[in-house]
């Protein structure tokens, strides 16, 4: 639906993880209009800064968006990496990018391929 890429040394905060939620909102209603739509969106985030921050969880409180409670990590508990990432990976391996350029087509192509993640 919507993705960045960082540039090298860039960390994610609270703040650019909502600007990202407003990227998110518009990327949704022009590509799944019924989606949007329906009000009950649900997020899953671990427990990182920027997803459990106040300003991330009152932005998706202001979008009307829900986000799941997750369990501490633990490397058993982590079902989300197996089902985009496992992919991702046999799609990118033995690829080589020259630039980031690159890697947004390639990841744009993988994202292509894989309607079903929505």
């Amino acid at each position: 639906m919507h993705f960045e890429l960082l540039k090298p040394n860039e960390r994610l905060n609270s703040e650019r993880h909502c600007q990202q939620f407003d990227k998110l909102k518009t990327a949704l209603q022009e590509k799944r209009p019924a989606m949007f739509n329906r009000k009950d969106i649900i997020l899953l985030h671990d427990n990182a800064r920027p997803h459990a921050a106040l300003g991330t969880r009152q932005k998706a409180a202001e979008l009307g968006w829900e986000i799941l409670s997750h369990p501490p990590y633990s490397p058993n508990l982590a079902p989300s990496d197996y089902h985009l990432f496992l992919s991702l990976q046999n799609f990118l391996q033995g690829k080589q990018f020259k630039n980031k350029e690159d890697i947004r087509q390639a990841l744009i192509k993988f994202l292509a391929s894989r309607d079903d993640i929505y």
